[in-house]
């Protein structure tokens, strides 16, 4: 069975402004962004809690702001994040740090670690405890996502999928399920195959419509 993790959801338009700026280093070193979310805590009874994190703005790294780069990892100057944490305080957005594994490696990595309590310090330090942090890596066509809370920066929780939305859903990262699908379940995985039914249970769907017959029901 999913956990109810945090969630992440990027425009089609940003999706795309990302990857293109990571993936066109003219020596195929990591490079880094910075991406704004705005963070979505709604309690719905019957469902479990679960954050929603919304991309609002995207800030690609300026060449000034990294120190040293190489095809394994991208060292930065903390100053230029200063006017961006304050940003984040004074309009309540999530501070989120994103990069590239031009290696291909589809995981977190020890310098990604290093790297993320690196900038998490320095932002807690600056806006307290009650802050969340998202760390996002793009690598094999990939997105791989992460969130850190200031009440326990050294613990990384996975997110749930990473979605993005454009004339098409894409989702990345959702987790295949091992349980038994219900008998409904079964039908659709028939049909479009069990990875469909299985991202479907990673989304929250809503339907809305009205009766185009006449009818109320």
């Amino acid at each position: 069975m999913q956990t109810n993790n945090a969630r992440i959801t990027l425009l089609g338009s940003q999706h795309q402004a990302l990857t293109d700026y990571l993936d066109s280093h003219p020596e195929g070193h990591e490079r880094g962004a910075i991406v704004l979310f705005r963070r979505l805590h709604i309690p719905i009874d019957g469902l479990e809690n679960s954050d929603r994190y919304l991309a609002k703005e995207i800030i690609l790294f300026e060449d000034a702001w990294a120190s040293y780069s190489s095809p394994a990892r991208i060292s930065f100057n903390l100053e230029a994040f200063t006017e961006i944490y304050r940003k984040c305080e004074e309009e309540g957005l999530v501070f989120g740090f994103i990069h590239n594994h031009p290696t291909g490696l589809e995981a977190f990595s020890t310098i990604d670690d290093d790297n993320e309590r690196t900038i998490f310090s320095a932002l807690r330090n600056r806006n307290g405890n009650a802050i969340s942090f998202v760390s996002m890596v793009w690598a094999n066509g990939k997105w791989l996502a992460r969130t850190r809370n200031g009440d326990d920066p050294n613990t990384a929780q996975p997110v749930r999928h990473v979605l993005v939305i454009s004339d098409r859903i894409h989702l990345f990262g959702y987790k295949e399920s091992s349980a038994e699908h219900s008998e409904v379940q079964a039908r659709q995985a028939a049909a479009f195959g069990k990875p469909f039914v299985d991202m479907l249970q990673s989304l929250r769907v809503g339907v809305v419509g009205n009766g185009g017959t006449g009818s109320p029901f």
